[in-house]
């Protein structure tokens, strides 16, 4: 009896399961804003954003703020959030169907919510704020009004951020919940499709790298003109957005196909974005090409490291291999958005080892360094020397382009201390291999390096030194997803008081702030991309300038040169006083806990930056 019970429980939640999933696609969502009429988006779902992927919707508020905000189902808030970046003012609603939804850059929140909020904000003496209430504390109805939009956190633009999610906070696609409110019968737009080497006898009109070509519209598709002459292992990237009806936005693309000769070789879709693994965009793209460039270019194949789940559906990584048969290939990409709308892209390949290059066609030959597990340079001669741990290894050119003949050594191999230049004996500055899903240190006179197993997605080959008065760790668009930890023994030549600190420096030679712990001639610290560091000293308090001022209000403008701001706090009469932030303006304002309240007394703000210098306004209201 007690086993027939057992089974009977199984089968019981086995059904309610599926009737629950069942219902939590089949549920009918209310549009979270001007329901019933058509709106339109500034922001899809899956968007190439510059360091995540966009979830969910950005819709349209006509470039207005306060307009009324609808739950879209049951359910009830379980969390609040306030923030002077990212999602600004936030609400997170718990449906009765086992989904989520999101909504946020909101101006404000239903009146019990919003008192709730600034009381909590009162007592934490903390204008950011994150809040779990209970479930029988602020319910919803389905078309109930629970905010107002607004622009708030790192908002471009008056708007609402909307999302639907999975009770694990996986973000899905709004668009598969049939909401009429959004109209899009317009294909994707192609710009330019790239082709990239990925063998070392892999060759692109005979050279080893990147060609990059524009397409044109044919019809109900796209080419790209001539014939390129490919051998050897390839990839294809392509760069291109979505439209829409009745809007010049552009969005992303949901999915990409991809076939060889009619055959499909690979397939993605952004159809759930779990957050932890957003970053894995520096992966999915082409992260040379948006940082140097500011080109979006999608990879059409799934690179070693890469965690993201959109590749479910795909037969193959991606990567594809043109034999020297001297036959024509079709290579076909299909970008396909969330309406189900298709642009094909015809790329012609002819596999051949070598071809007078074409002209729109050019090759962006490897540069000299790590490439692809090898180490690449140029030389004039025909024959050249490389030393591995003392030994001496004679090795023969790939090939010879305008640069000089092309060597190649395979890292694999070994690290080369140097190679024999033009009579010459140069150091690589090639260290240590660090393997992905391991956690290494290494350790020398100049920096330590620690770098934990989940950092990396591809071996890092290390390189160390001092140029320029700068730090240089490897390359700058090396992914990293994880904080890896430097200990930077300073050299005599550089500074080594603790007014210094760290800055990493972008590649328009901006310096972020980074910061860093000295410990005698050591500073220690932790980043999220690798290049070039430098020692910089702040000693300029910020700047603090009253825009308005009276007995029930005080707004001010702040700024930093250099550092950055890292905090403030405002008091009257020593009792602490709640400031608004906006550091998209640099705007902050007073916010009072009751409307009948007064600035009345002495009133104080301090302002300190990233390298805790601090500046200090006083007067009497």
């Amino acid at each position: 009896m007690h086993k027939q019970l057992i089974q009977y429980l199984l089968i019981l939640f086995f059904i309610l399961g599926n009737w629950v999933g069942l219902m939590a696609q089949t549920e009918k969502y209310i549009f979270p804003i001007r329901p019933g009429v058509q709106n339109y988006l500034s922001g899809s779902m899956g968007e190439i954003r510059s360091n995540h992927f966009h979830a969910g919707f950005d819709i349209k508020t006509q470039g207005q703020e306060n307009l009324p905000v609808y739950a879209v189902a049951d359910g009830y808030v379980y969390r609040i959030k306030i923030s002077p970046t990212g999602y600004g003012r936030v609400l997170y609603v718990q449906h009765t169907n086992g989904r989520r939804s999101v909504y946020a850059h909101l101006n404000k929140f239903r009146k019990d919510m919003e008192d709730f909020v600034l009381q909590k904000q009162y007592e934490e003496e903390s204008f950011s704020i994150e809040l779990f209430p209970n479930a029988n504390q602020f319910g919803v109805r389905k078309g109930e009004e629970i905010a107002l939009s607004g622009n708030t956190g790192s908002s471009g633009g008056p708007h609402l951020h909307f999302e639907i999610r999975q009770n694990n906070d996986v973000a899905l696609n709004p668009a598969k919940y049939g909401f009429s409110e959004i109209k899009d019968k317009v294909s994707p737009v192609a710009y330019r499709v790239a082709l990239k080497t990925f063998s070392m006898d892999a060759r692109l009109n005979g050279k080893m790298g990147r060609i990059e070509r524009k397409v044109v519209r044919s019809g109900n598709m796209y080419k790209a003109s001539g014939v390129i002459d490919a051998v050897g292992l390839l990839g294809v990237e392509f760069q291109g957005v979505d439209r829409a009806n009745e809007t010049s936005n552009t969005y992303g693309i949901n999915m990409v196909k991809v076939e060889l000769d009619r055959k499909l070789i690979y397939h993605h879709e952004i159809e759930g974005i779990p957050f932890e693994l957003t970053q894995y965009i520096n992966l999915f793209t082409d992260y040379y090409q948006w940082g140097e460039h500011r080109k979006i270019f999608q990879k059409c194949y799934q690179d070693l490291g890469n965690k993201l789940p959109f590749y479910e559906e795909s037969p193959t990584n991606g990567f594809f291999k043109i034999e020297a048969d001297g036959k024509l290939h079709e290579l076909k990409i299909f970008l396909i958005d969330s309406y189900g709308n298709t642009t094909p892209i015809l790329i012609q390949l002819r596999g051949n080892e070598s071809s007078t290059v074409q002209k729109g066609a050019l090759v962006t030959e490897l540069e000299s360094g790590v490439r692809q597990k090898h180490f690449v340079w140029y030389a004039d001669s025909l024959s050249q020397i490389v030393n591995v741990g003392g030994l001496e290894y004679e090795i023969k050119p790939n090939y010879k382009s305008e640069k000089g003949y092309l060597y190649a050594w395979d890292l694999r191999q070994g690290l080369p201390d140097s190679l024999l230049l033009s009579d010459s004996l140069e150091t690589t500055d090639l260290l240590h291999g660090f393997l992905p899903k391991k956690s290494t240190s290494f350790y020398n006179e100049l920096a330590d390096v620690h770098i934990p197993a989940d950092a990396l997605s591809d071996t890092l080959y290390l390189t160390l030194g001092i140029k320029n008065k700068r730090l240089q760790i490897a390359e700058y668009y090396t992914p990293i997803f994880e904080r890896i930890k430097i200990d930077f023994h300073v050299p005599d030549s550089l500074p080594h008081e603790e007014k210094y600190h760290v800055y990493r420096i972008g590649k328009r030679n901006k310096p972020s702030f980074i910061g860093g712990n000295w410990e005698g001639a050591t500073v220690s610290f932790s980043t999220r991309g690798l290049g070039e560091f430098e020692l910089l000293a702040d000693s300029i308090p910020p700047t603090i300038r009253v825009i308005s001022r009276s007995r029930q209000y005080v707004r001010c403008i702040i700024s930093d040169r250099l550092s950055g701001i890292d905090s403030y706090r405002a008091t009257i009469n020593g009792k602490w006083v709640m400031m608004e932030y906006d550091p998209r303006k640099a705007v902050i304002w007073t916010k009072l806990m009751e409307s009948s309240d007064s600035l009345k007394g002495d009133f104080k703000l301090e302002v300190t930056d990233k390298a805790g210098n601090k500046k200090v306004y006083q007067t009497r209201l």
